[in-house]
């Protein structure tokens, strides 16, 4: 499963091929509720280091619809599908910003995030409970797997059989993060943090 392409404006062409890939590796569902939680994999693309987090904390700007039509969830075959959003919930907490360090020789990514097994991310393992929706669970210099819980609510009686859910990325700019993107940080002390916000749908399929 992997998150739908993220279409950016021409006038920030720069950083079309500088945001990280973000691809689910494995989900799980809440035996009791419907919660979902996500094993996410976060992968730096540039030399440069970037610092990110994601979350589900929107502002009131933010408003998604209950479905989106005709979406594209196989580059390979073109494939089109109904998606019924789950709609996000703010946590009570965001997580800290991560650091990924610049992306390595690629003939060294063979076997990278292979150390971590899987089949042992269980539903007993899942801290399904935290104030935070997204948390660390594994880093590898240039890449890192996230556990990411969706706790939204969605129609029980919708026929779709895809679901997807928003979530905010965000990348410091300055003081050496994301440098390959061009962005400039306009803040004017280098002790404040300042991000540049993308919104991703991962789309996963009802079992």
């Amino acid at each position: 499963m992997e998150p739908l392409t993220v279409f950016y404006d021409e006038k920030d062409s720069s950083a079309v091929h500088n945001v990280p890939r973000v691809v689910i590796k494995a989900s799980r569902q809440h035996p009791l509720t419907r919660h979902y939680a996500f094993l996410v994999h976060v992968k730096n693309p540039t030399i440069s280091p970037i610092r990110f987090r994601i979350h589900s904390n929107f502002d009131e700007n933010h408003v998604f619809p209950s479905m989106y039509h005709d979406v594209v969830v196989d580059p390979i075959t073109l494939e089109t599908a109904t998606i019924d959003i789950v709609q996000p919930i703010q946590s009570e907490s965001v997580m800290d910003l991560l650091t990924l360090d610049g992306m390595e020789d690629s003939l060294f990514e063979t076997g990278k995030m292979d150390c971590f097994d899987i089949s042992r991310w269980t539903n007993e393992t899942i801290e399904w409970d935290r104030t935070s929706a997204a948390k660390m669970i594994h880093w590898e210099k240039d890449a890192a797997l996230l556990e990411y819980i969706v706790r939204g609510e969605h129609s029980t009686s919708n026929p779709a059989s895809f679901h997807g859910s928003p979530l905010m990325l965000d990348i410091d700019i300055g003081q050496g993060s994301w440098e390959s993107s061009l962005i400039q940080s306009t803040s004017v002390s280098n002790e404040e943090a300042e991000v540049v916000s993308f919104v991703l749908l991962p789309i996963w399929k009802l079992s």
